[in-house]
Parts: C-alpha cells; sequence; structure tokens
C-alpha cells in the first residue's frame, strides 16, 4: 500500500492546476447539458423528427460527459497520440519495483480521487437550469445523479484499460469508436423510446433510492472487473 500511497502522491501533485481548469470546464458542460434539457419541452420542437434528433443529442452528450469525470485533463491527454505519454510512463514504472496491479491500483484511486469534485461541478451545473424550471425536486435529481455515477465507474474504467493498455495512436483510434457506437446506441435508445436523461429521473420518480443504489452497485462491479483485465492486460503488453 505503500507503493500505491507514493504512485497517488506523485500524480496528485501533477493534477492539482490542471484539475481546477477541468472542474470549470465540466461545470460549463454541465450547465450546457441542463439547457439542452431545458430545450426537450419547446413546443416548437414537437415534431418528431427534431425532438429525436435532439434528445439524442443531448443524451450523448450526457453520457460523454458522465463516462469522462474521473478524469483531469493534464497536457499528456491533449497530446498521447503524438508523445504516447501513457506508454513511457508505464515504461519508466516498469524500471521500478512497482507491480503492474499497484499500478492499477494507483491509477484507480487517482481517478476515484478526481471523480468525486468533478461529479460535483458537473452535476451542480446541470442541476441549476433544472431546478429554475421546477422539472426535478433535489431529491429527484440527487438520485438520478448517483445513478448515473454508475456510467461514471463503468465508463471510466472501460477508458482506463484503454489509456493503460493500448498506445497512443491505437487510444485515439478506439476513442473514436468508442463515441461512434456511443452514438449509434443513444439513437437506437431513442428510437425504441428510451431516453437516458429523462427517463433517468422518470425511473427515481417511480422507484426511489433503488436504481440509483443498483446503478452504483452495477458500475463499481464492473469497474472491479475491467481493473482485474487491465491487469492482465498489462502482464502482457509489450512497451519496447
Amino acid at each position: 500500500m505503500n507503493v500505491v500511497g507514493a504512485l497517488v502522491k506523485q500524480e496528485m501533485r501533477k493534477i492539482l492546476l490542471p484539475a481546477l481548469f477541468t472542474g470549470i470546464f465540466f461545470a460549463f458542460m454541465g450547465g450546457v447539458t441542463g439547457m439542452m434539457f431545458l430545450e426537450l419541452d419547446d413546443p416548437d420542437r414537437s415534431q418528431w423528427a427534431a425532438r429525436m434528433i435532439y434528445e439524442s443529442m443531448a443524451d450523448l452528450v450526457a453520457v460523454s460527459m458522465t463516462c469522462c469525470l474521473g478524469f483531469t485533463f493534464t497536457r499528456d491527454y491533449f497530446s498521447f497520440y503524438r508523445t504516447d505519454a501513457f506508454s513511457r510512463k508505464l515504461a519508466f514504472y516498469r524500471k521500478l519495483p512497482v507491480t503492474d496491479r499497484e499500478i492499477v491500483a494507483a491509477r484507480y484511486l487517482v481517478f476515484l480521487i478526481s471523480l468525486l469534485p468533478m461529479a460535483l461541478c458537473y452535476f451542480a451545473a446541470l442541476y441549476l437550469p433544472v431546478r429554475m424550471e421546477q422539472l426535478a425536486t433535489g431529491t429527484e435529481f440527487i438520485q438520478a445523479a448517483v445513478l448515473w455515477l454508475g456510467m461514471s465507474l463503468a465508463g471510466g474504467a472501460g477508458f482506463l484499460y484503454l489509456e493503460l493498455g493500448v498506445s497512443g495512436k491505437a487510444y485515439l483510434l478506439l476513442n473514436a469508436v468508442v463515441m461512434g457506437v456511443m452514438l449509434a446506441a443513444v439513437i437506437a435508445l431513442n428510437l425504441g423510446g428510451l431516453h437516458l436523461v429523462g427517463g433517468s429521473l422518470s425511473l427515481v420518480r417511480r422507484c426511489g433510492i433503488w436504481p440509483s443504489l443498483a446503478g452504483v452497485a452495477a458500475g463499481a462491479a464492473i469497474a472491479l472487473l475491467v481493473a482485474r483485465a487491465t491487469v492482465r492486460r498489462l502482464a502482457v503488453r509489450d512497451l519496447f
């Protein structure tokens, strides 16, 4: 645990200032998501095609932001496809008496430490326009936000697998593939009448806290499984 703690401290010292700007970004995107959600009640968007497109856009933004909440956007995230920064960091760690399990554990701890303040920035800003229009009570919104945190855990774990498991160029390509799959899934769900943003609020209104607890439990279980897969991937990955 001392090794894991040392790795976490090293990472946290590097991300303090980037975390501030990342939090501002998530707060801005939370407000944008909230305004998009308000627009869904606009009578001018009563036509089926226009409403479906707008609902799909709102859901895609919400899902994309939620899956990224545990990440602090340092300069590495803007240049990894050229510098392969994450692979170089792993190569450095392999020169130290650090196991693959400790590397993954430290990265997950940094992810979880980042997740809480970023989620607060995002969901607090999202809540403001929703509350102004009285579209949800505070309790309903918190329950829905907790439900979405399950997606943050599962989606973030997937991105951590890519970050640690593939090269920078492959990471960029797979990110594009993931975004394409997410877009296709959101459109398919909306065509089927399932709207993620509005649907999550409707679900907690009907069922209370139980969907939120189930969502977090499922997200945590998926994250644990992906963490184990990430350790196995690191064990066979050639960085040279």
